[in-house]
């Protein structure tokens, strides 16, 4: 219920003169414009204050701002001051007395002066008429006098009154002995409302303890209805329509005919809400007008209406397909659904979460695809390929980007890279587009899915190739057939015969050779990578760890300098991704600084310190590498004196000092800070134009090893430095 002093001061705000100082009255109001709700303008007008209290008091202060419109006679503060002493008090005490004087106040809809002056009597939102005496001087209504008139407010008018109105005090009404179904049947005006009460089920609820508002349609309201509507409403068939009908015109609690009038909407036992509007001296509820009220009964209150009104029908929301149909952008897709026989199932329940490439997607596809596969004769191809589109659930953006994979509804999973936001190679572009029977995101690409099954391994796949008779020689020569056959996964970064070819004349045949196995093994593992990598996964990578246990660097299309030219060769233990050059694996780190040709002195060094061995091992060991030059910058006769097998523990002690454990790329230095030695000690990590190591000079960064990485620096770091 609104209150009825926000009323009040609605009704207050547009202040116009009624009456003369020639005691007659205008009956056209002033053309001055509104200046808001009735409690703003008897806020404003200054004079209202008790009445407006009263109105705070009484919880009306919402329905006189936000109801109506209303006709309100305003009693002054001096009026308010007038009641014998104590008796405002004594109202203020009593809410519901109090509600119902100021309700006395109050008429449903918008009287000016001169429209009131007309009327005999007045019917209040209390129930009570107010008689209007027009040949008094001035007009008065009841028994007050109206000294001010049509003070306009945008959800009624003002008239200013010089006393309190008080209504009847008429005896307590006798109390009903009869239930709501009982008084609508004794009433014998409700016979069809009555029946269908009983029809839908809720003669039980309507005779329950409530209490109850009944909206009550007369008979005469039901026979206005289109022909045959109550027969067909009355079947077995549609007993739930009609019990949402029913419960449309019941409001739970006890609503009287005042609070109906002071209300915009009541809340109906559908759960749906009915609005209420003033039109004139007349009240409607969902359109249809209160012809009677307050008929009291022992759990509830019957108001009449002159016709059924009906519920608002709910706006379905649209399903996958129409809100496809709806977006403009996957035409080709709505029709390659449709031409599936897949449009019901994209209609029904779910949930599904959709990924739908636009039409730009498919007019991507090679020419000519889409009218292929709208052919009759290629409706399986065009269902897997859709349905390889459709994951079962609901699953939103987050819900995506959280799994590695989806299982479609095609029964095969489609693989997701968060880092790329991608699902199946397709860029996800727009996301969580909500239907009624799931969500839809947008993607920039058809995806298709992967052809069945395949039941060759990786051996026998790159043997029926026929493009690998090198490599699957060399497979064989290194006993690692039996490996690529096993259960896997792999990833195998496979060399074509052209790129054995390139090779130096004589290679290949060296490497087939029983001694230099070995040899050949450490090549093929660096061109494996445990694990099922495919082509978006591979270019995602930065580096990937072969199984020579050597990190393979990655840059876009291309491993370790080799062309990744063919993509996804799919085996049932692994993938193929053909490149075009033979890679090699690097040596380890005496072997890289041999082949470098720039440290023939460090090289010496480590052998006369005998660390051959060392650097050799498994490791991983970081190398801050002095060039040449670097040695050749110490004091005269240092290295010399170095290379002395008397000096080999102060030898030991500065190589052991460019010797770092662990492999550190350079980005892994720069964040470090500091590093801890193989001798032990600390050297420090300056970062500036340039990076320095222990005070030398970085010039050359991670140099890959087997067994670790190589950094080359200016000058040769002395203990102490």
């Amino acid at each position: 219920m609104r209150s009825t002093m926000m009323t009040l001061v609605w009704l207050f705000a547009a202040a116009f003169a009624f009456g003369c100082d020639d005691g007659t009255t205008d009956t056209e109001p002033p053309p001055e414009e509104a200046r808001g709700d009735l409690v703003e303008v008897a806020t404003e007008a200054g004079d209202f204050t008790t009445l407006l209290e009263a109105a705070e008091a009484a919880g009306l202060v919402d329905t006189l701002a936000n109801g109506g419109p209303f006709t309100l006679f305003a009693p002054t503060d001096d009026a308010f001051a007038a009641l014998p002493e104590g008796a405002l008090e004594d109202l203020l005490a009593d809410t519901d007395a109090l509600t119902r004087v100021l309700q006395y106040h109050l008429v449903a809809g918008e009287l000016t002066a001169g429209e009131v002056v007309v009327r005999a009597s007045l019917d209040t939102v209390a129930g009570e008429a107010l008689v209007v005496d027009a040949e008094s001087d001035p007009v008065r209504i009841g028994t007050a006098s109206i000294v001010s008139a049509d003070i306009l407010a945008d959800n009624g008018v003002i008239h200013v009154i010089d006393s309190v109105l008080m209504p009847p005090m008429d005896e307590e009404p006798p109390a009903p002995e009869m239930d709501i179904v009982d008084t609508a049947v004794d009433a014998g005006t409700f016979g069809t409302l009555v029946a269908a009460v009983q029809a839908a089920g809720l003669e039980d609820t309507l005779r329950g303890e409530g209490p109850f508002t009944v909206f009550a349609p007369t008979d005469d309201a039901f026979a206005a209805l289109p022909e045959g509507t109550v027969e067909t409403l009355l079947m077995e068939e549609n007993r739930d329509m009609l019990r949402d009908i029913l419960l449309y015109h019941v409001v739970p609690g006890a609503v009287n005919a005042a609070a109906v009038t002071m209300a915009q909407q009541l809340e109906t036992a559908l759960g749906v809400d009915v609005e209420v509007a003033i039109d004139g001296e007349t009240v409607t509820i969902g359109g249809a007008a209160i012809v009677a009220t307050d008929i009291i009964a022992t759990n509830g209150i019957i108001h009449v209406i002159d016709a059924v009104i009906l519920p608002p029908e709910e706006e379905p929301e649209p399903d996958i397909v129409d809100t496809a149909i709806a977006a403009g952008t996957f035409e080709t897709l709505v029709a390659a659904v449709q031409a599936a026989g897949l449009e019901e199932t994209l209609r029904g329940e779910g949930p599904f979460t959709v990924f739908a490439p636009t039409d730009d997607a498919f007019d991507a596809l090679p020419e000519g695809t889409v009218a292929t596969l709208l052919m009759e004769e290629n409706r399986d191809m065009l269902r897997d390929i859709l349905l390889f589109h459709v994951v079962p659930g609901l699953f939103d953006a987050e819900a995506v980007l959280a799994a590695a994979a989806l299982e479609t509804a095609l029964g095969i999973e489609v693989t997701v890279d968060a880092g790329t936001v991608t699902i199946g190679g397709a860029g996800i572009v727009t996301t969580d587009i909500m239907a009624s029977n799931g969500i839809i995101h947008v993607i920039d690409a058809v995806i298709l899915p992967p052809d069945d099954e395949p039941e060759a391994d990786i051996v026998d796949t790159a043997i029926a190739a026929g493009t690998f008779e090198t490599l699957v020689a060399a497979v064989q020569a290194a006993d690692l057939v039996d490996t690529l056959r096993g259960e896997g996964t792999f990833t195998v970064f496979a060399p074509n015969d052209d790129a054995f070819d390139a090779l130096p004349a004589g290679t290949v045949d060296m490497l087939l050779m029983p001694e230099n196995i070995g040899m050949l093994t450490d090549i093929l593992l660096y061109h494996v990578v445990p694990g099922a990598f495919d082509a978006a996964a591979v270019t995602a990578s930065a580096q990937l760890e072969t199984a020579l246990g050597v990190t393979a660097p990655i840059d876009g299309a291309s491993i370790d300098g080799a062309n990744i030219i063919a993509t996804d060769i799919m085996a049932s233990n692994g993938i193929i991704h053909v490149i075009d050059a033979v890679i090699m694996p690097p040596g380890d780190i005496v072997d890289v600084a041999i082949e470098a040709g720039t440290f023939e002195t460090l090289v010496a060094a480590v052998q006369a310190a005998d660390l051959v061995e060392t650097l050799r091992g498994e490791g991983p060991f970081t190398v801050f590498a002095p060039t040449d030059e670097a040695f050749a910058a110490l004091p005269e006769g240092t290295v010399e004196r170095l290379l002395q097998p008397e000096n080999i523990d102060e030898l030991r002690g500065i190589l052991l000092l460019h010797v770092v454990p662990g492999t550190y790329f350079a980005a892994d230095v720069v964040e470090a800070g500091a590093l801890e030695t193989a001798a032990g000690a600390m050297i420090d990590v300056q970062v500036g134009e340039t990076v320095a190591v222990g005070g030398s000079t970085v010039m050359g960064t991670d140099i890959r090893a087997r067994n670790g990485v190589i950094h080359v620096i200016d000058t040769v770091i002395l203990p102490g430095d």
